[in-house]
Parts: C-alpha cells; sequence; structure tokens
C-alpha cells in the first residue's frame, strides 16, 4: 500500500510503501536447520546446501562486499561464531577451490577473500555468469 505523510516541522511530503509477507509451512525445515533457539546458526551440514554456483552468487550479493582499499572480498559473517566462520571457510574450499580467512571485526568474525593467487576474481568468475544473466544491476559488487 502506498501513501504519503507530511513532515509536521518541513510540511515536506515522503512518500511511504508498506506491504505484508505471509509464511508457509514449506520453510519450516530450514528454519530447524539454520535457527536455534531464535539465533541464526551455520549447520554442520552447510557444505552440503552451499555448493552451486547460484547459492553461492546468493549469499555473496547479500552479505558480501568488495574492498576499497585492495581487490579482496568480504563476506559479512559477524554474528557467527569463529568455529561457524571455520565451516563457511571449508565449504568455500571444498565446494569451489577458493581459499578465505576468517578476519575478527569488532566482536565477530568476517570471512575474507583476498586477492592472493586471484582468489577473489576467480570468486567473481564462479558467480558473474549467474549475476550477469539474471541480476545485472548487482554486477557492481564483483571485480
Amino acid at each position: 500500500m502506498k501513501y504519503c505523510v507530511v513532515d509536521k516541522r518541513t510540511q515536506e511530503t515522503y512518500y511511504k510503501a508498506r506491504f505484508k509477507t505471509v509464511t508457509n509451512e514449506i520453510f519450516n525445515p530450514y528454519h530447524k536447520l539454520f535457527y536455534a533457539n531464535k539465533l541464526k546458526i551455520v549447520p554442520a551440514t552447510i557444505k552440503d546446501y552451499l555448493k552451486t554456483e547460484i547459492a553461492l552468487a546468493v549469499w555473496y550479493l547479500d552479505d558480501g562486499a568488495l574492498r576499497t582499499d585492495c581487490k579482496g572480498l568480504r563476506l559479512h559473517t559477524n554474528s557467527f561464531s569463529y568455529g561457524e566462520v571455520v565451516l563457511l571457510r571449508d565449504s568455500l574450499l571444498e565446494n569451489f577451490k577458493r581459499d578465505s580467512k576468517p578476519h575478527k571485526q569488532g566482536k565477530g568474525w568476517n570471512l575474507y577473500i583476498g586477492a592472493f593467487h586471484k582468489q577473489s576474481e576467480k570468486f567473481c568468475d564462479i558467480i558473474r555468469p549467474f549475476v550477469a544473466s539474471k541480476i545485472p544491476s548487482m554486477l557492481y559488487k564483483l571485480l
């Protein structure tokens, strides 16, 4: 539903949109897999789910970013424990032959895919065909 709001202080009009989503029980197995005690987790079996180019692209486009100081990439995994980030790292290595390293970021850990041995470029090469064909507006996130 689209509606407008007038700011009482400035008398400027702002347009907003609201929508609701519905849940579907078809997603319940994934909720059970990725949540424990209302916290998002990385399941021990993540390598079985993170094995297609599409899965990798969705993860990176949602939680990833180019580093501005080098040709590296970051996957923002800050809410996970070090052990969970290691599971994600191992999945990238086993399923895609891409090396990455956990980097301490505040209280959490990011997964860093560096420019060493062109790891970040090779990572982008894996997901580029999907991104280019399905979501070309997101190509700016790739090297």
